[in-house]
This record gives structure tokens, C-alpha cells and sequence, in this order.
């Protein structure tokens, strides 16, 4: 009688291995460019084609290896980086775990080509499929090159869930990103379908930072501190150059690019009640501890660690932030560094055009104004009906906790329950704005309380998306063009939108690796003087890409979110019924894009409750 478990085979160990540590082309970029770094590599070149889903080559400048080492390094559990267990808890490399070549080659047809200095000739090592095809001496320079062809090429199952090209490769760019910003001692290019998308000279760490955040060394401020032997140092922007994205936050934990919780806490711990509403510090921190007191052995792929005291790791932080931002304010990062003038003549950042310096937002919310908004957004429509006219106040000032004694029970809309109420609504006649930030509508059975920003965003989300639809809007060429400076991810995500950009209006080329040029807008943009509304697009669409798989979906969110009426803003009685025949004319007006609600009910039972009635 034959049992029911048997033994996988050695090829779909390595296929099932390959899996926790390769997701994508991003993973394997990562695992090579690491080697790299570990391998005191000053220069490494990463190319991809098809967004690494065809091709992946890194080559670098390091110490290579010797055919002994060659011999094994794609073999599982085969590393250089340990000799004992005890070695788990000093690490100090970013790879350890001797998974990276096995599992690459367990998924792809991959080839190294690598000489250390004492060596005359190199090695070559052909592996496809986890078996290998050929091994033996090559004529190359120092250093070490390994491409990587047809990636999943066996595992068809796993290559169908890779996104598009252009998301790929803006999943590479940030990776390199990360890793850019752990180790500006270190020259990094990367080229896509043989177009440059990256290229950081070495520097110092201010040089790093003013170049991967795209901000003026001036508009930041230099942390520097230690509390309980954990030391902090990065650069930060003040609460007035905060931006509405977390797109250009880094954490790096001894050399290491990490997500950690403890020190985000930590960085808004220290601002307190500085952040204005909504916005997000830009910052790039290094933080330096006992090796003993971190665990990097937490996940394969080695994004997260574990410290030994999370409470320590996050007062550190806070502190460090705290004092700088009760210094002066001209306790900038080159008003705080000897050497700020001598780095920032060669910097890139200190390169930028002035003009397409100042096209970015001063805080990040240049869209918030109290002005009547004519950004993206269509002229309002006439009210069907004309406002009713309510004694009392000019400011209508409602406080829905005004009953004692009870709790008014209030549930968001759904397309489940909501289709009765939303029938009352077209039929009502009565509505009026309080707090410059809601909508009441009187109904039968109640009140609806409608979020103006929401219910605009929506509106605005489904007209985009009905515009993405059609043919590509006209575009209005503008008389003086405007540069747009970008990093190295703004420009990945503008290339992965580009086409949507265009259906839109936007007349946009690429001039030079760091700057985009626009020629020309949608016609309903004719207010914008400059170059705020595209730098806040492309940050606020990085964030939208996480959420949402089309381009088209994402850019709709972002284009609606900025050009939607802000809580705040006094609405006059026609502009509130427009709005509101808009939205009940919504396909989905119960959520904006976000999934926030967008209207309460709140029924006259409820009242009739709190009353005693």
C-alpha cells in the first residue's frame, strides 16, 4: 500500500525555495545588486529589458571570485558571509543566507562572469533551470557580471502575475532607490530598454539625499544624535516643506534599506503638532547600533528587522528630531556642515535650474486654497432648483453632539441600503453647507450629511476616467515651457503613465535624466503659471500605483484628488446643488476613490430617540 506523503524532488525544492526569495525582476535586481555592495563594489551598472522580465544584467567593479568559489555559489545554502551560529546575531552584510544565485537560477537562464584582482583569467558559470550547462575559464576584467534571460521561464504560473512593463521596471527604481540611499559611497546606473532611467555619482551622504529626494540641501535639516547607544543622523525637512505622499521617506539601519515602524513613529513623535494637516516629512535617516540588538534574519528577503527594544529605537528618533526642529531654522543641512559648499558645487541637486527649482510647492499643499478652484475641474452647473432660504445666522454653525444624555447613531450610504435615500435626495429641495466642510440635504425620513471633498472627488474620478476613455484631449501648447525636476522613481512612474498623461492633454518629453519639459496642458488647466500641479501628480500617483493595478485608475485618483474642492472652502447655494446633482448622477456615489464614505444618514428616529419622543 503506497502512502500519501512522499518526498518533493530536488527541482521543485529549488522552485519552491526560489519563491520566497524572487517575487519579480525587482527581487532579483535586489539580490544582485546586494552581492554587489557586499562584494566592495564602488560602481554598479544594472540593465534591464521588458522590465526585467527578458533581461537583467548587473555588473560591478568588486572583488570577484575565484573559480573554487564559482564552483559552488549557486548552490543552496552556499555563502560567504558565516561560519558559525553565531554569526546570525553580528551580520553585517546584506546577503547571508546563500539562497540568492540558487534560487535566480532555479527560475531563469542565468550566466556569471566574474575575476578577482590576484586571478589573470575569469570564470563562467551557466546555470538554467537550476541545472548548470557550463562552467569553466573566460577571458574579462576585474569585477563581476551575471545576467539573468527569461525570468520564470519554467514557472509560467508565477510569470502571469507580473505587471506591466513599466510597473516592473518602477519596482527595480525604487529598489535601486533604497539601496542608492544606504550607500552613497557608491556609483549606481540603471538603463531600461537601453534608455538611462538613473544615474548617482558617488558622495557624501547630504550629496546622496539632496539627489534621491530631488530637494535643495537648503530646505532640509541635519539630524544628528544618540539616546541609549542608538545614533541617528539623516536629513529632514522642516513642517514647512512637508509633502502629501510618504514617497520620499528612507530608513536605513546599518547600511541596510528597511521599512520600520518603530522609527516612522519615532520621526512624527518628534514634529508633535508641527505637521500640518495631512502632510508627510521628507526624510533619509540612518540609524547605527550594537549589531546584537537588531535581527535582520526576520524575512528572506530581509526588508524587515526586529530590534531588541523597539521603545529605545523610536525615542532615539524622536528625540534627535525634536532638537533640530527647536533650533533655528537656519539650522539647515549646509548651515550645519563645514563641508556643505564643497559637495554641493558638484551635486547634481545644487546643479538644478532655479526656475525648475521653485516649480515645486514651497509645503506640498499648493492646492488648498480658499480661491474658487479652476484647476482640472468643469465650470459648476446651474442649480435645478434654487436654494432655500433659512433665518438665522449667515454662518450656519451645526454641532451633531449638541443632544445630552445620548449617542446619535449615524451609518454611512451603501449601494445596498442607500438606493431609497438617494431617491429622497433628488427629490429634496433643502440643503445648506456647515462648517465649510459639509453638506446637509433634508430628506423624509432624516438628514444626509454629504463630505464635499469627497463627493467632488468622486465626480471629478468618474470624469477622468470617462475622458481616459476617449480619444486624447486637444492640448493647449504653452508659450514658455515648464521644467519639472524629477528623481529617479517620479521619472519611473511618469514613464509607466505617460500614455494616460497624454490622452489627458499634457504635452510632456523627457530633457535630460532629470528634468521633464511640458509643452503644452489640457485646456481646462489655463490657470496653471507653473509646475506645481504635474510635481504633485507624480508624487501623489507613486502612492496611487500601490493601490491600484491600471495606470489609468490611479492617475484618475490623483488627477480628481487635486482638483477636487477642499473641506474649508465656503460653497455658494448654486454650487451646492451642482455638486450634489452631480454626485447623485455618480455610477458609485456612496464612496470617494479612496473608499471613503460620502454620505452619513441620519435618520429622524434617531433624533426622535435622543429627544424622548
Amino acid at each position: 500500500m503506497n502512502g500519501r506523503i512522499h518526498r518533493l524532488s530536488e527541482n521543485m525544492i529549488r522552485k519552491i525555495a526560489a519563491g520566497e526569495v524572487i517575487e519579480r525582476p525587482a527581487s532579483v535586481v535586489k539580490e544582485l545588486v546586494e552581492n554587489s555592495l557586499d562584494a566592495q563594489s564602488k560602481r554598479v551598472h544594472v540593465e534591464i529589458v521588458d522590465g526585467g522580465r527578458q533581461g537583467i544584467r548587473v555588473s560591478d567593479d568588486g572583488h570577484g571570485m575565484g573559480p573554487e568559489d564559482v564552483d559552488v555559489c549557486a548552490e543552496r545554502h552556499a555563502t560567504s558571509k558565516m561560519r558559525s551560529p553565531t554569526d546570525l546575531f553580528t551580520i553585517d552584510t546584506l546577503g547571508f543566507r546563500g539562497e540568492a544565485l540558487a534560487s535566480i537560477g532555479a527560475v531563469s537562464r542565468m550566466s556569471l562572469d566574474t575575476r578577482p584582482p590576484d586571478a589573470e583569467q575569469g570564470t563562467q558559470l551557466v546555470v538554467e533551470g537550476g541545472i548548470r550547462r557550463a562552467f569553466g575559464p573566460i577571458a574579462r576584467d576585474l569585477g563581476t557580471t551575471i545576467e539573468v534571460r527569461n525570468l520564470f521561464f519554467n514557472t509560467p504560473a508565477r510569470r502571469k502575475f507580473l505587471r506591466h512593463v513599466e510597473t516592473e521596471a518602477r519596482y527595480v527604481t525604487q529598489g535601486i532607490v533604497s539601496l542608492a540611499a544606504a550607500h552613497p559611497d557608491v556609483a549606481f546606473h540603471l538603463t531600461h530598454q537601453d534608455r538611462s532611467s538613473m544615474q548617482l555619482l558617488p558622495g557624501d551622504r547630504g550629496q546622496r539625499a539632496a539627489d534621491l529626494l530631488n530637494v535643495q540641501a537648503d530646505n532640509l535639516l541635519w539630524v544628528d544624535g544618540e539616546t541609549g547607544g542608538v545614533r541617528v543622523q539623516g536629513l529632514i525637512s522642516p513642517p514647512s516643506f512637508c509633502r502629501r505622499t510618504r514617497s520620499k521617506q528612507f530608513v536605513v539601519v546599518r547600511r541596510r534599506p528597511v521599512s520600520s515602524t518603530p522609527v516612522q513613529r519615532g520621526v512624527y513623535a518628534g514634529f508633535g503638532g508641527l505637521l500640518p494637516h495631512n502632510q508627510h516629512p521628507i526624510f533619509v535617516l540612518w540609524i547605527d547600533l550594537d549589531p546584537r540588538q537588531l535581527d535582520v534574519n526576520v524575512h528572506p528577503t530581509k526588508r524587515e528587522v526586529r530590534f531588541a527594544d523597539d521603545r529605545i529605537v523610536r525615542e532615539a528618533v524622536e528625540t534627535a528630531v525634536r532638537d533640530i526642529l527647536q533650533m533655528p531654522e537656519t539650522a539647515t543641512y549646509s548651515a550645519q556642515t563645514p563641508s556643505a559648499t564643497d559637495w554641493r558645487s558638484g551635486s547634481s541637486a545644487a546643479q538644478k535650474d532655479v526656475a525648475g527649482a521653485q516649480s515645486k510647492p514651497p509645503n506640498g499643499d499648493s492646492m488648498t486654497t480658499d480661491e474658487p478652484q479652476q484647476v482640472a475641474d468643469r465650470p459648476w452647473e446651474p442649480s435645478a432648483t434654487p436654494p432655500v432660504a433659512f433665518d438665522g445666522p449667515e454662518d450656519l454653525q451645526i454641532s451633531l453632539d449638541l443632544v445630552a444624555g445620548g449617542e446619535l447613531r449615524a451609518e454611512p450610504l451603501s449601494p445596498a441600503d442607500g438606493e431609497r435615500a438617494l431617491a429622497q435626495a433628488r427629490q429634496s429641495e433643502k440643503w445648506w453647507q456647515f462648517h465649510d466642510k459639509y453638506i446637509l440635504l433634508l430628506v423624509e425620513d432624516g438628514l444626509l450629511v454629504i463630505d464635499q471633498h469627497a463627493a467632488h472627488e468622486r465626480v471629478r474620478f468618474e470624469e477622468v476616467l470617462d475622458v481616459l476613455g476617449q480619444e486624447p484631449v486637444s492640448s493647449q501648447s504653452l508659450l514658455m515651457p515648464l521644467t519639472v525636476e524629477v528623481n529617479p522613481v517620479e521619472l519611473a512612474v511618469y514613464r509607466q503613465a505617460s500614455d494616460q498623461f497624454e490622452r489627458l492633454g499634457f504635452d510632456v518629453r523627457e530633457f535630460g535624466p532629470s528634468t521633464l519639459l511640458v509643452e503644452g496642458l489640457p485646456p481646462e488647466l489655463r490657470s496653471w503659471s507653473n509646475g506645481d500641479l504635474f510635481y504633485e501628480l507624480l508624487s501623489t500617483l507613486i502612492d496611487e500605483l500601490e493601490l491600484r493595478s491600471e495606470a489609468r485608475e490611479a492617475l484618475a485618483a490623483t488627477m480628481a484628488c487635486h482638483s477636487s474642492i477642499r473641506a474649508g472652502r465656503r460653497l455658494v447655494g448654486a454650487e451646492i446643488g451642482s455638486l450634489i446633482q452631480r454626485l447623485l448622477r455618480a455610477r458609485d456615489p456612496f464612496a470617494c476613490p479612496h473608499g471613503r464614505p460620502i454620505i452619513i444618514r441620519l435618520p429622524l428616529t434617531e433624533f426622535d430617540r435622543l429627544f424622548g419622543r
